[in-house]
């Protein structure tokens, strides 16, 4: 090419090319929402970028456009977990549910709920040239998602609260639009006053080429303002390249890969315990622990949507002081407690069908020597009860365990309603936790060491007749063993 060419060629490219090289010309738009469940929240936020509608060789000025059009744009799903932001990244989910697509391009929430403990997410994926949509649901202690067979309009609408723990939300700039059940802040900045001529939606003229995008938590006098990203107002369209030149995130927000959650292979038959009955003393506090031997309805190969029905219930009897618990024994039936004169008094139904009366006084007990564990931070509820000095707290939720399994079941209504990492079920006292009981093939063992308990009045049923007895000994544990599968039966559960 002659030099003359070059000179040509180079003109008429800067011809083509100088409407859109003024700076500081586009309108970002963002739209967020707060989705809080009133502990954690998730924030969907879309960016879109527009410029006055002035293409090559159309003969309209930029500065005298009167219509925009949209750039570029992309959106965002992210965490906060009541102190910290993440940014979710998708991608290895998404590439790992959906092997045929080897990358994501964007994603579009539809609508978050929060029911029964757990996030429902409904969103669509774009890779490139498809769109892919579903339900999910999302953990978020560890990051993953995992598809449901249900669809979006089956679900109840939850609750999104405006508060997000004890502090109240409030959006940047509020709109009449809402995402899913959630309000919407919806913003519109520029630095030209000449944008407003062409803008399509209610602009803001600014001063400053960045300009933070946030959300405000008050909690009486105190502020906290939370920033999710920052835009640039001073680009040109060749300098447009995506998010790298249009906006970026503060530093303090942490990237999050979102991966499938591994569904539990769980074991059947599963213990479930649950603290049914809590009695206070002087110095401690009765247990009575409900013990279930639960096994599947129909189909095992399907565990976390199977009605679970018990092949046995028994209530076993602990005391707690501030040495730690002790473990009394299991009856077929719940005792009944009474703390009377400084004696604990306790009607038992006994495994061969006897109703015994029983003093206990734990003033001559040695100490249980049971260590202490860690329980992990996991979103299971503690209850607590006092008695004098001493605090002891147990699990409120009932909880199932898996021979062999390093999970625990949290279960609602007959079924399994989410696994979560192994947490004992264990009792703390004054902030120290100690296992109540260990698992084992089948059915879970007692941790405590076993008090044996001296009938002082025997009433029984059977015979008619008043005897003194004390249950203690191997011969106990054969009738044990002999019980236990004698009185196997199914019973209504939670009825």
């Amino acid at each position: 090419m002659s030099r003359w060419g070059v000179y040509i060629a180079v003109v008429t490219l800067l011809l083509l090319v100088a409407p859109g090289l003024v700076s500081g010309q586009e309108v970002d738009e963002v739209k967020y929402a707060v989705m809080s469940n009133g502990s954690d929240a998730l924030i969907p936020l879309l960016f879109l970028s527009y410029w006055p509608y002035c293409p090559p060789l159309s003969g309209i000025d930029c500065n005298n456009a009167t219509t925009g059009e949209v750039l570029g744009g992309s959106s965002y799903l992210l965490y906060f977990n009541g102190s910290r932001l993440y940014l979710l990244n998708f991608t290895p989910a998404f590439t790992t549910l959906y092997p045929n697509y080897t990358s994501l391009l964007d994603l579009h929430l539809h609508g978050a709920r929060f029911i029964n403990g757990s996030w429902y997410l409904n969103i669509t994926f774009y890779p490139p040239m498809a769109e892919v949509s579903g339900v999910y649901r999302f953990n978020p202690s560890k990051f993953c998602i995992e598809p449901t067979n249900i669809s979006w309009f089956q679900l109840s609408t939850g609750e999104i609260k405006d508060e997000i723990d004890g502090w109240r939300i409030e959006l940047q700039s509020k709109s009449f639009e809402n995402w899913d059940y959630a309000n919407v802040s919806d913003i519109w900045v520029t630095m030209s006053k000449t944008a407003l001529r062409w803008s399509p939606g209610p602009t803001e003229v600014v001063n400053s080429s960045v300009f933070p995008i946030y959300f405000i938590l008050k909690k009486g006098k105190q502020v906290w303002n939370i920033t999710l990203l920052y835009l640039n107002l001073n680009t040109t369209r060749e300098d447009f390249t995506g998010p790298a030149k249009a906006y970026w995130f503060p530093k303090n927000v942490e990237i999050a890969n979102v991966t499938v959650c591994r569904s539990a292979n769980v074991e059947f038959p599963i213990t479930a315990l649950r603290v049914d009955g809590v009695y206070r003393g002087r110095r401690g506090v009765i247990l009575v622990v409900n013990y279930e031997v639960l096994s599947p309805k129909t189909r095992p190969w399907k565990p976390l949507n199977n009605t679970l029905v018990p092949n046995l219930v028994s209530y076993y009897l602990f005391y707690v002081s501030k040495d730690g618990p002790y473990f009394l024994s299991d009856y077929p039936e719940e005792p009944v407690v009474k703390f009377e004169d400084g004696f604990w008094r306790f009607k038992l139904h006994l495994w061969n069908g006897s109703v015994e009366n029983v003093t206990f006084n734990p003033a001559s007990l040695n100490k249980p020597n049971v260590s202490p564990v860690e329980v992990p931070n996991v979103s299971i509820e503690w209850a607590s009860v006092r008695a004098g000095n001493l605090t002891v707290s147990y699990p409120a939720e009932f909880l199932g365990y898996s021979w062999g399994c390093n999970y625990t079941l949290e279960i609602q209504n007959r079924k399994i309603l989410r696994v979560l990492p192994y947490v004992p079920f264990a009792v703390g006292v004054n902030g120290r936790f100690y296992p109540l009981f260990k698992p084992a093939k089948v059915t879970s063992q007692p941790v405590p060491p076993k008090v044996d308990l001296n009938f002082t009045t025997a009433m029984s049923t059977t015979l008619g007749k008043t005897t003194a007895k004390t249950i203690c000994g191997p011969g106990f544990m054969v009738i044990l063993a002999v019980a236990a599968i004698v009185l196997k039966r199914l019973r209504k559960w939670g009825e």
